[in-house]
């Protein structure tokens, strides 16, 4: 394979095109998440109070398929198996992006000490979910300037995590985010506040 390639889909992914993806994620469009993640989810009561609420738009992440142009590939290959993070979706209320909420069905590769998450796992799911609450609310391309995090448990793998976060505050460029992710006991596991600035179109 050249380095001009696209990247190969895994197995398991067979619901969208790459060039379709890129295509709808510029229109701004909603992608249709599997049905079996929608499935799997709604077996955890936390989830299933999002998802069965008919003020929230339910979508699949972006950022889990791959694309002709590299983008997102630690999401989209990195991280998308049947051992890391088995399915996800995005759930949000289009009307008024106050809180975007994503839920992601942990597996145990992505673990640090036996049976727990990775805390650079759920950092990184953390700063996953506050990307996408800056880019539906900027509508602009973002970038992490900081991210602080505080650890309040450990998160039991396998398990689903429900990552959410809500804008702070804005001031010119800068964006300030708040989060925190929870086990599906509803306890939270990680609170974050993240700064992230507009990039600068290039000339």
């Amino acid at each position: 394979m050249s380095s001009n390639d696209p990247p190969a889909v895994p197995a398991h992914i067979s619901i969208y095109d790459g060039e379709k993806v890129q295509d709808a994620i510029n229109r701004g469009m909603t992608l249709r998440p599997c049905p079996k993640a929608i499935e799997h989810f709604r077996e955890t009561p936390l989830c299933a109070r999002y998802l069965n609420n008919e003020t929230y738009t339910i979508s699949h992440p972006a950022s889990s398929f791959p694309r002709n142009s590299g983008e997102d590939t630690f999401f989209s290959m990195t991280l998308n198996s049947s051992t890391t993070i088995r399915h996800c979706v995005l759930v949000f209320d289009k009307s008024t992006m106050d809180e975007i909420i994503f839920m992601a069905s942990v597996g145990r590769d992505c673990n640090g000490h036996p049976d727990f998450a990775h805390g650079g796992f759920l950092c990184t799911l953390m700063d996953e979910v506050m990307g996408y609450c800056i880019g539906y609310n900027s509508g602009k391309s973002c970038v992490t300037a900081k991210l602080e995090v505080a650890f309040k448990r450990p998160f039991k793998t396998p398990g689903v995590a429900v990552a959410r976060a809500r804008v702070a505050r804005r001031e010119g460029r800068k964006w300030w985010v708040t989060g925190e992710i929870l086990d599906a006991e509803e306890k939270i596991v990680i609170q974050g506040d993240a700064l992230f600035i507009e990039a600068v179109p290039k000339l």
